[in-house]
């Protein structure tokens, strides 16, 4: 992984584009709590045109991901998108920018401005962030029993959850923990 400082040589300079990138891919993997830049793969999921895809450069260099690892992916799309996952724990954070933080970089001219801009925003001012649950992980977390006990013993509505799979609820159910530590940070929503 490498600094800002270092991101920016790389990239040519540091922009504003780049500066989110950079920001989205450290946010992702300390909150998937990689250990190395093996442990990560990344999904960049912006317009492929200048000053978007420089959103990849920097999810890159904050990461570790590369092309010639094979563990980044660009994918050409309106949405401003990173995903970061650990494929050692499975755990996946999507991190999404806002639209409204995009436009108001678009409408500034100066590239030092912007920059100056985007650092002087909180966290939550510039991303909307999913925890994912681990896609295996979570369910052998719980046995067979624990989950006849707590889900088919224990008849409940479960209003907060329509449309969510007994995967998903049981896993909203039992990580209160984490989301309550990371509420306080980042604002957070659950697919």
């Amino acid at each position: 992984m490498l600094t800002l400082e270092e991101a920016s040589k790389f990239h040519g300079h540091l922009g504003p584009f780049l500066l989110l990138g950079f920001k989205a891919g450290s946010l992702g993997r300390e909150l998937v709590g990689a250990s190395n830049d093996k442990e990560l793969e990344a999904l960049v999921m912006v317009p492929l045109r200048t000053p978007f895809s420089c959103i990849i450069d920097g999810v890159q260099c904050s990461t570790g991901c590369t092309l010639g690892k094979l563990n980044i992916k660009a994918s050409d799309s309106p949405r401003f998108e990173v995903i970061i996952r650990n494929k050692r724990n499975g755990k996946e954070i999507i991190i999404k920018i806002k639209r409204e933080v995009i436009d108001r970089l678009k409408g500034i001219k100066d590239m030092k401005e912007a920059v100056k801009l985007l650092r002087s925003m909180n966290i939550s001012e510039i991303f909307e962030i999913s925890i994912q649950p681990p896609r295996e992980e979570y369910l052998r977390t719980f046995s067979l029993s624990e989950l006849h006990d707590k889900v088919i013993h224990q008849p409940r509505a479960f209003p907060k959850h329509t449309g969510d799979t007994l995967k998903q609820i049981i896993y909203k159910e039992h990580t209160s923990e984490l989301r309550g530590a990371i509420c306080d940070k980042y604002t957070i929503s659950h697919r």
